[in-house]
């Protein structure tokens, strides 16, 4: 893919954020949609930043974008290049600040692909497939408020960032 192409998935994934974001009123009152709304929220934010992070490879090293998962990849990957990228220099300070508002965006979405859940134990099913009563993250479930502030600085972060890009 081409930086451009990144940078339009980005905006897209962030566009799927809202989207969904704005059916959290309708579906508020249903604890289990909007469980699932809100982790779609946040895998849409995730996809977000992972195609920003591609983006910004790709357009300092052609063809290293799909190789990018992490911004200490992107970090190296520009370092054996020798470039010097302040994008890539401000997410990476981002994501290492342990209070910044990308870290807390990363750790939620990292929660979910671990498994970070507290269910109970297996409910009888009836069948050969154990279930789980999933109650929920083990740490605080972002609210929507919060989600809404991390889709919009991950928005204002890929603008800033192309605007920077197009100026060098």
């Amino acid at each position: 893919m081409t930086a451009e192409a990144y940078v339009g998935a980005s905006h897209q994934c962030c566009n799927y954020a809202r989207a969904l974001l704005a059916e959290t009123d309708r579906v508020e009152q249903h604890s289990v949609l909007r469980r699932a709304v809100r982790r779609g929220v946040l895998y849409h934010l995730e996809d977000a930043f992972l195609m920003h992070l591609r983006g910004l490879a790709e357009s300092y090293v052609p063809g290293a974008g799909a190789s990018i998962r992490t911004p200490r990849e992107l970090t190296a990957c520009l370092e054996a290049a020798g470039i010097n990228s302040p994008e890539a220099g401000e997410v990476s300070n981002l994501a290492g600040d342990q209070r910044s508002w990308l870290r807390a965006c990363l750790e939620a979405c990292n929660a979910l692909h671990f498994n970070d859940l507290d269910r109970t134990g297996p409910i009888s099913s009836g069948g050969d497939i154990p279930l789980y009563q999933d109650r929920g993250m083990k740490q605080q479930e972002p609210s929507r408020d919060l989600l809404q502030g991390w889709v919009d600085a991950l928005s204002e972060l890929i603008d800033r960032h192309c605007v920077l890009m197009a100026e060098s």
